[in-house]
């Protein structure tokens, strides 16, 4: 863009007439300056356009490339968790299972032990009462033999 003040304004750089060389402004003229001026700032501008379309060419390739290897490392940490959670419900039902098995063990303990203590007791018990039943018939026996001994004494008593 070429204008009178020979002053090339684009973007944020403000290039002057002034800002070329006296011996190339005088060599090139007013308008050549200003061509000169407006080539260089076309140069720039394409440079910084092509720069930037570089950079973000690049920081969209590297966007790529870390979303995938995020995508990746998740995808493992994922996988991880789950194998952490399968082997923690295999642990969790070993424990359980072995648990139910002890507990298995220990009733039946209980129960055998149990069943010998009501054994000996039945036993106990039968032997209590055969030792009663014996005592009680040798009382009853002693019973018979005083009250025979009683009558005996009575009847001679009695007859003399």
């Amino acid at each position: 863009m070429a204008s009178s003040s020979a002053e090339v304004k684009k973007g944020d750089v403000d290039m002057l007439a002034s800002d070329v060389p006296p011996p190339l402004r005088q060599r090139l003229g007013t308008e050549g300056t200003d061509g000169l001026l407006e080539v260089l700032e076309r140069t720039r501008e394409e440079s910084v356009t092509a720069a930037i379309s570089a950079c973000t060419d690049r920081f969209e390739r590297r966007l790529i490339e870390t979303g995938a290897a995020l995508r990746l490392e998740i995808a493992g940490l994922r996988q991880e968790m789950r194998d952490g959670f399968a082997a923690g419900r295999q642990e969790m039902h070993d424990g359980l299972a072995a648990v139910r098995q002890e507990m298995h063990d220990g009733l039946a303990a209980v129960r055998q032990e149990m069943h010998d203590g009501f054994a000996a007791v039945r036993q106990e018990l039968a032997t209590q009462r055969a030792d009663q039943l014996k005592w009680s018939f040798l009382f009853w026996v002693g019973q018979v033999a005083v009250v025979a001994g009683l009558f005996g004494v009575l009847l001679r008593a009695m007859t003399s």
